[in-house]
């Protein structure tokens, strides 16, 4: 009989699919657990704490595509760093610096976008178009090459109309 070395337990997920994906080993969660540690240390600049523990350019990336708890626990952490963002403005609305309010305002328009902080609205979804591509063509072209190109008219003239002549 063929001995089994590894072996992965399958368990459905709330889609009724049955999600492969394996717990990370030790090393990883415990390599992890020190890049979570270093994360807040240097100042929420991601290559900066894999440099403090170690952890190779890309290793990252590949442990959150693999791991979906992994990635989950990063999540919750990064939730810190929009919490401090939230508590300097509060900080400066009291004090008189302006310059210290305009780069938390653009640190949480960059990256709370999620909690409300947004320039404009912004849409997501799909739209319907309701006229033929042939015509978008030919307005994008004609807003591309403006009137130096000769026109084409395609519609018949009145005088043709009135002989019958089509």
């Amino acid at each position: 009989m063929p001995k089994i070395s590894n072996v992965v337990v399958c368990q459905k997920n709330d889609k009724g699919d049955y999600d492969v994906s394996a717990p990370p080993p030790e090393f990883v969660k415990s390599k992890f657990a020190l890049f979570l540690k270093a994360y807040p240390k240097n100042d929420w600049d991601r290559d900066k704490a894999m440099e403090a523990v170690g952890i190779k350019p890309g290793q990252l990336h590949r442990w959150l595509k693999k791991y979906p708890d992994i990635k989950k626990r990063l999540e919750i952490c990064e939730e810190g760093i929009k919490d401090w963002g939230e508590r300097r403005l509060r900080e400066f609305m009291g004090m008189d610096n302006k310059v210290g309010m305009v780069a938390t305002l653009f640190f949480l328009k960059s990256k709370c976008q999620d909690r409300g902080y947004v320039e404009q609205i912004q849409f997501q979804g799909t739209v319907e178009n309701r006229y033929p591509k042939e015509m978008l063509d030919a307005v994008a072209n004609a807003a591309k090459y403006g009137n130096s190109r000769s026109m084409i008219n395609v519609t018949p003239s009145s005088k043709q109309l009135i002989e019958g002549n089509e």
